[in-house]
């Protein structure tokens, strides 16, 4: 996602004619959405956990992400910046709660050290990746396609909450036949 706000800017200069001057307010309203919506969905995944949650969030982003790319009209595209900065923001907290929960041989510090790891070198790599496919295939083009690796990540998260709801389930039985 941070590739595609990256070039946000330049998409609405060069596709949409949009002035420079506004078109850096994009960056702003993306925060902004991020910001406001970051509490609210740390408030939803304690109610409807974590997974599900990042899942929902997720899917929420690819469509928008998507129209960005496909609008014209200038009066919606803040609301579908606001929107994907509110799926970013949106996506911090429940990775931390589930990274909070785990255990193992490996404590929860490293483990967080990890994924900020991986979050920092796709966000450094994907901008670069954008805009070489820009340079190929056109940025509106290039910005669809990123779409690919979040609905990946969204089909991901569908199958890991499945196999957890199921383990979940099949864990409720067996301490149900202890009772």
């Amino acid at each position: 996602m941070i590739a595609v706000i990256n070039f946000t800017p330049t998409h609405l200069v060069k596709e949409i004619g949009l002035q420079n001057s506004l078109a850096c307010y994009a960056t702003g309203i993306y925060f902004l959405g991020s910001i406001i919506f970051a509490p609210i969905a740390g408030k939803l995944a304690d109610r409807w956990g974590p997974l599900p949650f990042l899942t929902l969030i997720t899917g929420v982003a690819c469509p928008l992400i998507f129209l960005v790319s496909k609008t014209h009209s200038i009066g919606v595209l803040p609301i579908y910046i606001l929107l994907i900065g509110g799926s970013n923001g949106g996506a911090w907290p429940p990775p931390s709660m589930i990274i909070a929960e785990m255990s193992g041989h490996i404590g929860k510090g490293e483990t967080f050290g990890y994924a900020m790891v991986v979050v920092a070198v796709t966000s450094s790599l994907s901008p670069l990746l954008l805009g070489i496919a820009a340079d190929r295939i056109g940025l509106r083009l290039s910005i669809r396609a990123f779409t690919i690796p979040v609905v990946m990540s969204f089909i991901l998260l569908l199958v890991l909450s499945r196999v957890y709801s199921l383990r979940m389930k099949a864990s409720e039985k067996w301490y149900y036949f202890l009772d």
